[in-house]
């Protein structure tokens, strides 16, 4: 059982995961710092055996110094086997004065080619010279002779350079931890410890350092500054320990041990852990800056938004406004404020501002495809109720439309109300303050007709629709007179009426009667016949001539005519025709 299983096994039961999490953290640190000694001895040791390993290294080089020149002397003193008596060394002579080059001779005849020389003896090399375990210098020839020259060095240097000659990385040893490379030059290596195993193969050491075994014997545990608290401790044998209390923010807790539902955690020091207790719907978590507590409040679109919000997500895009504008749509992703198009709260205009004259004002032209409805709001009417105005550009009213009575339509203007046709247009009729004109521009009667047609008609059409089969059907200028009481009472008509059927032309005959009113009844006086013919219907009573120069026929019978006639001297006098 690792060390880890066993402090799960005795220390952890009966804990909660959080205090576990504590425990095995604490342990886990406790292994990593004694790898780390061990790992740290380990290096010491290696490190002295580099140091060692360098000391050899340098040493050897001194001697090999040593022996190289030792061996060439020997090597340069060997003639036929035997050492040479040795000469006194002479003194070198004084180099002599350069002399002139001499003259240019000419090139001489070439000579007879001599003869092929006997082939030489082989010369004699040294193949290779090593020293001897004794210490000695062996040299190898060519022609397969051995000479031992005899001892060079000592039995000591002998042994070193003998196992590192025979090591096939040339004497260098590479250390390594783990397959790393510590150092690739040392000169002695020694492992020591009862754990430690060193096992070579060829030219590698491979070290193997065994994990300790042992029994614990004791297990503490100290809550130390987390801020819980340890009971139960230490086990010497069987035992649990149990931790409590709150973990400290210092160790990675939050130094709180109860909530309440909503609340939330911030830092209310560079140490501490604080609540933030939550507040009513609605409300939202506002940063305090920087260094400072947030807190629950309503968003300010003026103190806590910045920007302008695009059309793409809801807004308009747009940071100023014409005033009075109206915002629309100046394309599918786009909005704009207009200045054609104004209102002022009450009223709407357009092509210009507002005027609080009306609810609806216009400079430019308006176009009403489907037909403009207006409604009025007020249950009582009058004449000035005005639905429609028209303004000049300076403001002055001219006219309008109004909503006199419950199902009315009123026309006025301030100076008169011309009727115009066609595309020009061109004036029909016209009314003014003194009555109506058709085809004039200038009437002089409450209706006046009128119109300049050279050699042509102007005519006054008073028609019955009527089909053939009414033959009773009539056309009548009524006359009307005003009386007591603002009543109107009956004062004479022309009627037209049918002598034919109307089924044709032929049959399209009619007459012309004419009618006075006698007690506001309207009674036939005269008729003129399809033919011409004059008829008078016979009055009841005698009439009364009141003007000079009038004349009275009066049918008294059917066989006697009265004729009435006032003179110029106001007498009337009466003539009596008897008739066939």
């Amino acid at each position: 059982m690792d060390v880890e299983s066993l402090a799960k096994e005795l220390i952890l039961k009966n804990m909660t995961p959080e205090q576990q999490m504590v425990v095995l953290d604490s342990v886990r640190k406790s292994i990593v710092q004694a790898k780390e000694v061990q790992k740290k001895k380990i290096g010491e040791n290696v490190d002295l055996v580099v140091q060692a390993l360098k000391k050899i290294e340098s040493d050897i080089r001194d001697r090999f110094d040593a022996v190289g020149n030792t061996i060439e002397k020997r090597v340069s003193s060997i003639k036929d086997g035997r050492d040479g008596a040795n000469g006194k060394d002479g003194r070198d002579g004084k180099d002599g004065k350069s002399g002139r080059d001499g003259l240019k001779g000419d090139r001489g005849a070439d000579g007879q080619a001599g003869r092929d020389g006997v082939d030489g003896v082989d010369g004699i090399s040294v193949v290779n010279a090593n020293i001897d375990f004794d210490g000695s210098l062996v040299i190898s020839l060519s022609d397969g002779r051995e000479i031992n020259v005899g001892e060079v060095v000592s039995q000591d240097v002998a042994e070193k350079i003998r196992v590192i000659s025979t090591m096939s990385t040339n004497g260098a040893i590479a250390v390594k931890e783990e397959g790393t490379t510590i150092t690739s030059s040392v000169k002695n290596i020694n492992f020591v410890g009862a754990t430690v195993t060193a096992t070579n193969s060829g030219d590698d050491v491979t070290v193997n350092v065994s994990a300790g075994t042992g029994t614990v014997t004791s297990v503490a545990l100290s809550g130390g500054t987390t801020g819980l608290t340890v009971s139960g401790s230490p086990i010497t044998t069987t035992g649990t320990i149990t931790l409590a209390g709150t973990l400290a923010v210092a160790n990675g807790g939050t130094g709180q041990s109860s909530y309440a539902v909503g609340d939330l955690l911030y830092a209310s020091t560079t140490t501490a852990l604080s609540k933030l207790a939550d507040v009513a719907t609605g409300n939202a978590l506002i940063s305090g800056g920087v260094g400072v507590a947030p807190s629950w409040g309503k968003v300010g679109l003026t103190t806590h938004v910045s920007g302008t919000l695009p059309t793409t997500n809801g807004g308009t895009n747009l940071t100023s406004f014409t005033s009075g504008g109206i915002v629309y749509a100046s394309s599918t992703s786009a909005l704009a404020t207009s200045s054609a198009l104004v209102f002022n709260g009450t009223n709407l205009s357009v092509g210009t501002t507002a005027l609080s004259s009306g609810k609806f004002s216009t400079l430019a032209d308006l176009t009403l495809v489907n037909g403009l409805v207006i409604r009025d709001s007020a249950t009582t009417y009058a004449n000035n109720d005005n639905y429609l105005l028209l303004q000049n550009s300076t403001g002055a009213t001219a006219g309008g439309l109004t909503h006199p009575a419950s199902a009315s339509l009123g026309v006025w203007g301030n100076d008169d109300i011309r009727f115009l046709q066609g595309s020009g247009p061109t004036e029909q009729m016209r009314l003014t303050s003194t009555g109506l004109g058709i085809g004039n521009t200038n009437n002089s009667a409450l209706l006046h007709v009128g119109k300049v047609n050279q050699d042509g008609d102007v005519a006054v059409m008073i028609g019955n629709g009527a089909t053939s089969s009414f033959t009773a059907s009539t056309a009548t200028l009524q006359f009307r007179q005003g009386g007591n009481g603002g009543a109107t009472l009956n004062a004479g008509k022309i009627v037209s009426g049918r002598t034919g059927n109307y089924s044709s032309s032929a049959d399209a005959d009619s007459f012309l009667a004419f009618y006075t009113a006698l007690d506001n009844t309207d009674t036939e006086r005269a008729r003129i016949d399809s033919s011409g013919n004059l008829i008078q219907s016979a009055p009841t009573t005698a009439p009364t001539l009141s003007t000079n120069g009038t004349m009275v026929f009066n049918l008294t019978s059917n066989t006697n005519l009265r004729v009435s006639v006032r003179g110029s001297d106001g007498v009337t006098r009466t003539a009596n025709l008897t008739l066939a």
